[in-house]
């Protein structure tokens, strides 16, 4: 039976994620219609970062990506920012392969692709780090405070990140979910599981929390650039 990204099941890994969807091939197709805004989620992001770099008048150099599945998003990265050296930390053994094979020509010079977690303790001097969709598969409690120190660690002084992820949401907000994901088939037990990841399946916190997690690992909020329902894309600065 096929895995979703709604199947990933917790593993608590220092200052890492817990994901865990090995199906390369289904990866792209089911994430789309299991999260509203997915793909925009991933163009915002990148204009956040270049709208930010353009305004503080930075280049970017070092770039980190925590958890990118099968390479889609990495090859978006790689286009985006033609100059940056980019390590990339994936903690699926076959979404780590995926993302290194899809890489061609001089791209694959200047991409690291590692299979582990992200720990606290990496060289602090990544000028951007990209999260997307992965913070709230870490379970909370030391868990996911650690997923947040070793962000924040890895950011040099003045370093952002852009992080999406899904956060506590009201009856109202799931409901429009779940008849989104309908419309884009999905359906029976998928559906129910969904439902049941949203009340309380996946370890969500509201946002006063996750800001709360962000401040004790030195990282200060920038923006909301998109929310779509429950899924919100934020933008972070680590202290200068």
């Amino acid at each position: 039976m096929p895995t979703d990204p709604t199947d990933r099941q917790p593993e608590p890994e220092p200052g890492g994620s817990p994901k865990r969807f090995d199906d390369v091939g289904g990866y792209e197709r089911e994430i789309g219609q299991l999260v509203p805004g997915h793909g925009l989620m991933r163009a915002v992001a990148i204009s956040a970062v270049q709208a930010h770099l353009a305004r503080e008048g930075r280049a970017l150099g070092r770039l980190l990506v925590v958890g990118v599945g099968p390479g889609s998003e990495l090859e978006a990265l790689v286009e985006a920012f033609p100059s940056a050296q980019i390590e990339v930390f994936e903690t699926s053994e076959r979404m780590a392969r995926a993302a290194a094979a899809g890489l061609v020509g001089t791209a694959a010079d200047r991409v690291q692709v590692h299979h582990r977690a992200l720990e606290v303790g990496e060289a602090a001097d990544f000028d951007v780090a990209v999260c997307l969709l992965v913070a709230h598969l870490v379970p909370v409690g030391r868990a996911r405070e650690a997923f947040w120190q070793a962000l924040g660690s890895a950011l040099r002084p003045g370093g952002v990140l852009a992080l999406s992820e899904i956060s506590v949401m009201g009856d109202r907000e799931r409901d429009s979910w779940l008849r989104w994901s309908r419309g884009a088939g999905v359906e029976g037990d998928r559906l129910e599981q969904l439902d049941v990841r949203l009340q309380g399946g996946f370890p969500l916190l509201d946002l006063d929390r996750t800001r709360a997690l962000a401040r004790g690992a030195g990282l200060e909020w920038l923006c909301t650039p998109v929310q779509i329902l429950g899924v919100g894309l934020h933008l972070w600065r680590r202290a200068p």
